[in-house]
């Protein structure tokens, strides 16, 4: 039984790990130089690939990909509700 709840551990951090989810919850941000290719949109989570990434939006140290401006608005106001008035760039 320990050995069962040991790899059902293991395997939770393995998928946050993998997935890009992290501990202080939200949108998983896009680290810059990673390639942006198969990326899925923050708010939609549309797959996206690195033709469509025109919509990038990058706010203070946070880059986010969305698929439209729909998403692009849904994102900032996300953004602002969790850390204030943001400062685009």
């Amino acid at each position: 039984m320990k050995n069962r709840t040991l790899l059902l551990v293991i395997l939770g951090i393995w998928i946050g790990t993998v997935s890009g989810c992290s501990s202080e919850g939200g949108y998983p941000e896009l680290p810059s130089g990673e390639s942006p290719l198969w990326i899925t949109c923050h708010q939609c989570g549309k797959r996206l690939d690195s033709a469509q990434t025109e919509n990038r939006l990058q706010i203070g140290a946070g880059q986010y990909i969305v698929c439209s401006s729909d998403c692009k608005n849904k994102q900032m106001a996300w953004h602002r509700a969790q850390f204030g008035t943001p400062t685009q760039k």
